[in-house]
């Protein structure tokens, strides 16, 4: 089971430095390993703290209060989950065949329809960190979700682009 207590998990706490990068990728700065390239051209000369405010979508309406994922037949998943929208908390079941897929109906069924357009997933020092390029109604934006594992990082990710675009 995992655990949020927030949206996305941000690094910036420990940053401490203002600093702007002076055109560099904030990513790379930080762990070694670039930015998608469409990602990187939007972020360029933001400082590692301004590049977490930004993309971990952390001021939005949605949060993630518990997650749980299980195997389920025909090689799919099923996944509870808490998450709150404004004031409104509902627990939730989806079976889909990735995690991803599963939030991203349990959010249409919020009524915060998000689908993924880009998905790059980046292995750090601090574990894995997701890149996703959300879209809902026409409008696009980048998002950012960082955990332990590939899966944490993409619901965090997903959590933080549905912010970004509510």
């Amino acid at each position: 089971m995992i655990q949020f207590d927030s949206p996305a998990h941000s690094h910036a706490e420990s940053a401490g430095s203002g600093i702007t990068l002076d055109g560099a990728d904030p990513f790379r700065a930080r762990y070694g390993v670039g930015l998608p390239r469409a990602l990187r051209d939007e972020a360029t000369g933001m400082s590692w703290q301004e590049f977490t405010t930004t993309y971990t979508g952390s001021a939005g309406p949605l949060r993630l209060g518990a997650w749980t994922t299980r195997p389920a037949a025909s090689d799919m998943v099923e996944c509870d989950a808490t998450l709150a929208r404004g004031d409104q908390i509902v627990a939730m079941r989806e079976r889909a065949a990735g995690p991803i897929g599963a939030l991203t109906s349990m959010l249409h069924r919020l009524g915060a329809s998000v689908e993924v357009r880009a998905l790059h997933q980046r292995e750090t020092s601090a574990g894995v960190t997701t890149f996703l390029l959300c879209a809902c109604e026409g409008r696009l934006a980048w998002s950012m979700g960082s955990a332990a594992d590939a899966e944490g990082s993409g619901i965090r990710a997903l959590i933080a682009g549905a912010n970004r675009l509510a």
